[in-house]
């Protein structure tokens, strides 16, 4: 009888060890592609480094609303190395998530940001990508970085008029090592502006091709304040083109480019990628860019990854 009970205890236990769920497809590499804001931070540092920095325009809004919290943990599960978000103040100075100035085409209300109060805008809901309605409210940039932090970088795009109120909060949630702020002023107008407080954020200029006046632009930042990275929009290639990436690069610092429309990147744009990705993220690489922000986050990683390009 004792015997017995042994056997059936031992095939129960063969019975749960088979039971027990296998890792999912991909999960493991999933874990893997979550390498912790202190190797982002480093891989951002490093201009030389080899790896392509993925940066998901206002999320991953083709599966969640723009600028939604749902939107940047998809971009943390999917190992995308930065999300770019938008930040607005409403009329009772809270900073939110909202890349227009007013509510009017990703939420269920109407007017400008700054004509509601925070507690106003609690009671809408924002908008997917097909216009419709969802469950999801409008974030603070409080609630988005308590989610990003230590598992993403965070663009703060349209921040340039609350630098300080935002830095503020960034220190509160101890999130100041992972956001990157941006904007198009020279370096005289930035410093005059934000004086010290420069030098205690990460601040990368925009940069204007077609200004005629880049190159003077690009080397006062470089001269001045060593940025890890300048955003570079151009619609055309040129010889010109090529030598402002070549000082920027010379620099150690990084070159984002945007992919998302044509006039952006000369005509190597995402929607051009779905059909001939070596035409235009391939051409984009091939021209210099180390860090591409893309409306296509998941396609871009795994052709990033196909080439040896990402983790």
């Amino acid at each position: 009888m004792f015997a017995k009970i042994l056997i059936l205890l031992a095939v129960c236990i063969m019975l749960t060890a088979c039971n027990i769920n296998p890792p999912v497809k991909g999960e493991e590499q999933l874990t893997k592609n979550k390498p912790g804001i202190e190797y982002l931070l480093e891989k951002l540092g490093d201009a030389k480094n080899d790896k392509v920095i993925v940066i998901a325009h206002r999320g991953d809004w083709r599966n969640a609303p723009e600028n939604s919290l749902q939107a940047i943990k998809n971009c943390i599960d999917m190992g995308v190395d930065m999300v770019e978000i938008d930040v607005r103040m409403t009329k009772d100075s809270i900073l939110v998530l909202m890349h227009d100035d007013t509510i009017d085409r990703t939420t269920t209300g109407k007017g400008k940001v700054s004509d509601w109060s925070y507690d106003s805008l609690q009671n809408l809901t924002l908008r997917n990508g097909t216009l419709h309605p969802t469950e999801h409210k409008i974030p603070t940039l409080k609630e988005a970085m308590n989610v990003a932090k230590g598992s993403i970088l965070v663009n703060l795009d349209k921040s340039e008029d609350h630098i300080k109120e935002a830095y503020n909060l960034l220190k509160e949630t101890g999130t100041v090592k992972q956001a990157i702020f941006k904007g198009k002023k020279s370096y005289g107008e930035v410093r005059e502006k934000y004086g010290n407080l420069l030098d205690s954020i990460i601040y990368m200029p925009i940069v204007k091709y077609q200004s005629g006046v880049a190159m003077e632009y690009v080397t006062q930042f470089i001269t001045s304040y060593q940025p890890v990275a300048f955003e570079l929009n151009y619609d055309k290639e040129s010889s010109n083109l090529f030598q402002l990436i070549f000082t920027i690069k010379a620099n150690n610092s990084r070159l984002w480019t945007n992919s998302l429309w044509p006039e952006q990147c000369a005509g190597r744009h995402d929607d051009r990628a779905v059909i001939n990705p070596d035409s235009a993220w391939g051409v984009l690489i091939s021209n210099g860019a180390n860090m591409l922000q893309t409306d296509r986050p998941q396609l871009l990683l795994n052709y990033l990854r196909e080439k040896g390009l990402h983790e």
